[in-house]
């Protein structure tokens, strides 16, 4: 059976820049749009997009979500696409990005597709959280 396709566009973060063109500062929000399409009729309970972070390398592994939303509810149907634009809340008190030797702590907006008694599909796109540097400087 073929599961939908899920694309995530991110847009800029707020910073000028290459550098910095997935990189968002801590308290403020990610904005994107997403696309569904589905080839098959496909039975799901919803969609929806959210913020989190997990950390990757030795030690204990730890995750946190933020800030989410539903895209859709209900079944999905033969040839049916879904567009839909999000802005998502960093967490104020979240940890920034971090890539170390021992410990990486990375950011992603994430797309579940709730298929009962299935496998869910997941698609990620990953970002980077920096210091809020206009708080910094007050």
């Amino acid at each position: 059976m073929s599961k939908p396709v899920v694309t995530i566009e991110l847009d800029r973060g707020p910073w000028p820049g290459e550098a910095y063109d997935r990189a968002w500062p801590v308290g403020g929000c990610v904005t994107g749009r997403v696309r569904i399409d589905a080839s098959v009729a496909t039975k799901t309970r919803r969609i929806t997009a959210f913020v989190e972070w997990k950390t990757e390398g030795r030690g204990n592994r730890n995750t946190g979500s933020a800030s989410s939303i539903t895209i859709h509810q209900g079944e999905l149907y033969d040839g049916m696409s879904i567009r839909h634009e999000f802005e998502l809340r960093i967490p104020e008190d979240g940890p920034i990005s971090y890539e170390g030797h021992l410990i990486r702590i990375l950011w992603a907006v994430t797309v579940r597709i709730d298929i009962p008694w299935g496998r869910d599909v997941f698609e990620r796109a990953a970002f980077t959280v920096l210091p809020n540097q206009e708080k910094a400087r007050r």
